[in-house]
């Protein structure tokens, strides 16, 4: 028991390592909704209240807005200078921080395409910028223009080229974590295409995302390579199917999943949803691939307290699943589950949002939503 308990220990801090774990994924349903989801990771530290009670305190404050269209944006050069220009075609809503509510973080348009920014430490690397270069855009901005210009991932496969993109540092991203985001993207839209976006040794690369999975470091192509690995796994129970075994087996145990990663790593996350996305069950409906989606991501969900780690200043730092998101692309809804969530979803319906986005201009931080009560037992049984 002391090894066991010596290994996990082990695994503990190493998965600690790894902060900013996110993934997202994409399900096609029979009716032709495209469903996407993506959960977000991100360090919260116990502190102690003057009370000697704990609490959890969490660097960035997540918050939902609207962005509507026929803004004016114009991005920035490294030297201050204005870059390039453009007056958003479409509106778009999307994750903020409550304390920086212009910038954003992940986010659908009204013509459904949908854009996701994944941590991607030590391998994002961005562009240089020459003093020749006009159409310059910093990386607080990307996510507004891909949301504000686009519908289809095959117009954003052939304008990104023309753009430079360079690492701006952002002061909403608290110390010590760097300050220049590193993070790759996933888009989607809503035929069902998909694409990731990095940028690695100053370089932009496009992949077809074929797997219709990403999660963080390292890229995409050493992603795909490693999930060869697993190409043997099934979901059925390979023995049986291949050898004649009478008997009832021990708990109707699945080995054609074994092998089939359970920690909290990137690449074992990938490999973890994308087996999930290629064997589950196609959906018929957007409605049951909504619960498709949910179902894959809480396989993926990290629990308060698995990975941590000590800080110098003596708190213990825990990354967390903060939030999860399922956006339907065809039919314009978003499903929001958060931390303090006590068992309900929150649904926004976009296309009240895009029809009104003056009304959602103001940043609403998702722990200022207020969610019902779990019923008791006892109220649901009174009919």
């Amino acid at each position: 028991m002391k090894v066991l308990l010596s290994a996990v220990a082990v695994v503990l801090v190493l998965l600690s390592q790894s902060a900013l774990a996110c993934t997202d994924i994409q399900l096609t349903a029979k009716d032709g909704a495209v469903l996407v989801g993506r959960t977000l990771e991100w360090e919260g530290v116990l502190k102690k209240a003057p009370d000697g009670t704990s609490y959890l305190a969490s660097n960035l404050n997540y918050a939902v807005r609207a962005w509507p269209a026929g803004i004016k944006i114009t991005s920035t050069k490294p030297d201050g200078t204005a870059g390039a220009s453009w007056t958003t075609k479409y509106a778009y809503f999307g994750f903020a921080d409550k304390g920086s509510p212009d910038l954003l973080l992940d986010g659908q348009n009204s013509a459904g395409l949908s854009v996701e920014a994944l941590e991607f430490a030590e391998y994002a690397n961005y562009q240089d910028v020459k003093p020749t270069d006009k159409d310059v855009i910093a990386t607080d901005d990307i996510d507004s223009w891909l949301l504000g210009n686009f519908d289809s991932v095959d117009d954003i496969k052939r304008e990104l080229p023309k753009m430079t993109v360079w690492g701006k540092p952002n002061l909403a991203i608290p110390l010590p974590l760097k300050q220049v985001p590193e993070v790759h993207l996933v888009v989607h839209d809503k035929s069902g295409k998909s694409i990731i976006i990095e940028y690695i040794r100053k370089k932009l690369h496009i992949y077809d995302n074929e797997l219709k999975v990403m999660t963080n470091s390292p890229d995409y192509t050493s992603m795909s390579n490693n999930s060869n690995k697993y190409v043997n796994l099934s979901q059925g129970d390979a023995l049986r199917a291949s050898c004649d075994i009478k008997g009832q087996s021990d708990n109707r145990n699945r080995a054609g999943t074994i092998g089939l990663p359970g920690d909290y790593s990137s690449p074992s996350r990938f490999v973890k949803a994308a087996y999930l996305v290629f064997f589950g069950k196609q959906p018929d409906t957007a409605k049951e691939g909504v619960r498709s989606v949910i179902h894959i991501l809480n396989n993926v969900d990290i629990p308060l307290g698995a990975v941590r780690e000590k800080m110098s200043d003596g708190n213990c730092s825990m990354d967390y699943t903060q939030w999860k998101v399922i956006k339907d692309l065809k039919n314009g809804i978003w499903y929001i589950d958060t931390f303090q969530n006590i068992g309900s979803i929150v649904k926004i319906d976009l296309n009240e949002v895009f029809a009104n986005p003056g009304r959602y201009l103001k940043p609403v931080g998702l722990t200022d939503i207020s969610y019902p009560d779990v019923p008791k037992i006892n109220d649901l049984l009174k009919n």
